[in-house]
Formats: structure tokens, sequence, C-alpha cells
């Protein structure tokens, strides 16, 4: 929207021109504001790499739902504005048509990843209905040929803006549930609960949404040139259709119990009441592979990190407070000051 106003005013290259000054400033204010850090020569990189992640099924599952998404976005940038020529709108009205996906998405992301936080709701189940709303979605753009539309008129105007509406909601159902989807996966299936483990999978959902974001425009662009963007969308109806079919199948085979990643302070604790010191006690490094496990739940705990940093990690999580597992404790509470004075006393002496 506001690159359709700059246009108006200014031309084709005001838009751009505004936008790269305001990125040379933000990488300015970057560089200043950002601490520097200095790589420790005593900490050398192991554990899951890229490979080793996509080797699970459920995360390279979540990994093609992520590039199915962004193809569906990239497919809507490079057409969508063709397609709408027929309206003859200016720039800023088609602007605002094009941030009605993005503005459903941004209101609609927190309430899709409070159900996936639900401890009932596997993240797939979300990811079967995103895949039914970008279906739905590219159905009503089109529109589909088996949708009446005007004489004279390739579509309606009311269709795209609920498609839309539904890809919005797709959309951040897809990318949400996705990610959170392949990091408990990919916990469950013994990586470690660890930064590295987080790192890695953002870097695999940032890898696999910029190739749908090349492979979106590229195809689309292709297929708008030979059978116009009616036909066109059929391409992402039947991929997002049949993705959603492997992912069910998936749901009645292969799939496992939604597993709580987190972990918290109470959770440290044995039966007896004192802290499990296994994992905080131990030399600078410990081998990243060896995990201790609570004598309580069997609770999984990285020691590859400094003394006493897997329970600042595990102290410091939202999800704390509503886990099963603090529930089952409740004299011990995830903060730091709730804690009994036995657990300060060792956290002291460690």
């Amino acid at each position: 929207m506001l690159g359709g106003a700059l246009y108006d005013w200014g031309g084709y290259s005001l838009p751009f021109a505004v936008l790269g000054f305001t990125l040379f400033l933000t990488a300015i204010l970057c560089y200043l504001t950002l601490p520097k850090t200095f790589d420790d020569e005593d900490v050398k990189p192991t554990g899951p790499t890229m490979m080793s992640l996509l080797r699970i099924p459920g995360v390279l599952l979540a990994a093609i739902s992520i590039i199915c998404t962004s193809m569906s976005i990239g497919f809507l940038q490079a057409t969508l504005e063709p397609h709408l020529r027929e309206f003859h709108f200016s720039p800023v009205i088609v602007g605002v048509i094009f941030i009605i996906n993005g503005g459903i998405y941004a209101i609609s992301a927190p309430a899709w990843g409070w159900l996936c936080d639900h401890p009932y709701i596997k993240p797939k189940y979300i990811t079967v209905i995103g895949h039914m709303f970008v279906v739905g979605a590219f159905l009503l753009v089109g529109p589909a040929p088996f949708i009446d539309v005007a004489p004279y008129q390739t579509t309606m105007l009311w269709l795209i803006i609920g498609g839309l509406v539904l890809h919005g909601l797709g959309i951040g159902s897809l990318l949400v549930s996705s990610f959170s989807d392949a990091l408990g996966t990919a916990i469950s299936s013994g990586l470690p609960n660890s930064i590295e483990t987080y790192g890695l999978v953002s870097g695999m959902w940032t890898s696999t949404f910029a190739l749908g974001a090349f492979i979106g425009p590229t195809v689309s662009g292709l297929l708008f040139q030979y059978i116009m963007f009616r036909h066109s969308t059929y391409f992402i109806v039947i991929l997002h259709f049949c993705v959603m079919g492997v992912v069910l199948l998936f749901l009645c085979t292969c799939d496992r119990y939604k597993m709580e990643v987190s972990v918290s302070a109470g959770d440290l604790m044995q039966t007896d009441g004192t802290l499990d010191e296994s994992v905080l006690i131990g030399d600078k490094y410990i081998v990243p592979l060896i995990r201790t496990k609570s004598r309580r739940y069997g609770i999984s705990v990285e020691q590859s990190r400094p003394p006493a940093m897997n329970s600042l990690i595990a102290c410091s999580s939202y999800k704390n407070r509503r886990s099963p597992w603090s529930q089952r404790t409740p004299r011990y509470r995830p903060s730091y000051g709730s804690l009994d004075h036995r657990f300060r006393a060792s956290l002291s002496v460690t």
C-alpha cells in the first residue's frame, strides 16, 4: 500500500529509493546497537546437522509444507496484479488488495500459535487445516471454472477478496504450525533440546521458505504466460491438496504422540526434594552427545553448555508455567524467586 502511494507521488523509482535508504539506515543502526561477540576457541561446532534434521520424516514433511506455502505467496505476488488489471484500479488500491492476506496472517498467527501450544492439539492438525484454507483460497481467487462469473468478466472482486482472506488464514496456520511441528518432532526424535537445535530448525524454516519463494514466481510466470491466471491456479490447488493427503496419511500411520519439550526448574528436582546436580556439575564443556536424564520423569537434558546454562534456559521458558510437569510439582514453580531454600542452596553451592 505504501509502495503504491509512493509510485503515484514520485514514479517507479521512488519506492525503491525510499526502501533502499531505509534499509541502509537500519544496517547502520544494527551495527551501532548490536552487542559485539567473540568466538570461544574452546567451543567446537558439534551436534545435529541439517541432513540429520531432514532425515526425520515428520520434519521433512513440515519442510515441504513450508515450501508449498511460500510458493503460494510467490504465485500471487507475481501474477495477481495482472489478474486485477481488468478492474483498472489505481496503484494505491492494488496495494490495499495485496495487504489483505498479509494482514489476516498477522492477525491470525498468534491464535494459530496458541492452538499449536495446546497439549491436546497436534501441530499437524493445524497444518491440514492450513492446506484446506489455501486450496479454498485459490479456487476463489482464480476462480475455478465451476464458479460462474458475470458475462465479459474473468473474475469478481468479492471472490478475490474472499480468497485472499482464506489465503491469509492458510499461510498463518501453515507457517506457524510447520515451525512448531518441526521443532517438537526433532526433539522427540532424539535431537538435543538445546539452542543448537532451535537454531537449526529456524535455519531450515528460512531456507525452505526462500526456496518456495523462488519456485513460486518462476512457475506462476510460466503458467500465466501459457494458460492464464484462472487455470494456472490449479497448480497450487493440486500441490496443496497432495501435501495435505500425505500429512493425513502420516497422522494415521506414523505420527507419535505429541511430546512436551519445555523443561522447568521443578523438573530438575529429585523425588527426595534435592537438586539433580548431574545437570549442573561438570567440566567446562562436556561432549554434546552425552545427555543425562532426570530421575523423576526421564527428561533428557543436554550437557553441551557451561555449568548451569541448561537450567537457565529451562527456567526462562514461557510454557513452563502451564506444562504438565510443573503442574505435577506444585511446590516448585519455574521462576527463580519461588523455589524453596533447598533449590537456592543447591544452586549457590554449585
